[in-house]
């Protein structure tokens, strides 16, 4: 079975791994970046859009970045485990993941 992009995201958060991903820049519809991201939480707003927030693993000390998954081209996760940041918020996650099944399924 398939994840959706916002599934995939809540089991890595949880899990500690990272996700590889393809996300295209929102301005010029181009790939630009294509690196793994340590997930940390998903949000909705009051219109039902969702943005997904992570730190680049090669450089989590440059804060949490925000990413709509409408611009993702592609995303899978890794086996690359991470360490949460202190104060991470991957916490408030756990509910939905246990809710999902998430465990036992696969990317």
């Amino acid at each position: 079975m398939t994840l959706s992009i916002e599934e995939l995201w809540v089991k890595a958060a949880v899990e500690h791994r990272c996700v590889y991903i393809s996300y295209k820049n929102p301005e010029t519809r181009l790939v630009y970046n294509n690196r793994n991201i340590r997930p940390e939480i998903v949000t909705q707003d009051e219109s039902g859009n969702v943005t997904l927030w992570g730190f680049l693993d090669h450089n989590p000390f440059v804060g949490l970045k925000a990413f709509s998954p409408k611009y993702f081209q592609n995303a899978r996760l890794t086996n690359d485990g991470f360490k949460p940041q202190p104060n991470s918020r991957w916490q408030e996650l756990v509910p939905i993941y246990d809710q999902m099944g998430l465990k036992v399924k696969d990317s």
